[in-house]
């Protein structure tokens, strides 16, 4: 699948991708009390056990005109984002699309374990 290309024209606009992280979070990994704020950024193409595009784990990740796309957890656990121990994602505005080994359509999106929490408002999910 073909997303396109994306253009950023505003002040904040960072790329995360093509990384590879061992274990959790291939783009982001939130571990222990952090918090993150991805503002118009782009996660694409990471790897990782799990938590591909980005992992949370005691940790709250806000996201807003931000794009997932194309990451990828080796153990098919959590391809674009894993929300665990009692973590937080919230925002809104952004796209989630296409989050498996090379952007086929039977990847994880978002598994929340337990505790978890995932409050994302006009958000676009799909692809997995």
């Amino acid at each position: 699948m073909d997303l396109g290309s994306y253009a950023c024209f505003a002040p904040r606009c960072s790329e995360l991708s093509h990384n590879t992280a061992g274990t959790q979070g291939g783009g982001v990994s939130a571990i222990g009390n952090s918090q993150v704020d991805l503002v118009q950024t782009f996660v694409e193409a990471n790897s990782a056990t799990t938590g591909g595009g980005i992992h949370a784990g005691l940790s709250s990740i806000y996201l807003y005109n931000t794009v997932l796309a194309f990451n990828d957890a080796t153990s098919g656990v959590a391809d674009g984002i894993y929300v665990s121990d009692d973590s937080s994602v919230t925002g809104s505005h952004n796209t989630i699309a296409y989050n498996d080994t090379g952007g086929a359509a039977t990847g994880v999106g978002i598994p929340v374990a337990a505790g978890g929490s995932v409050q994302l408002t006009t958000t676009l999910i799909w692809g997995h």
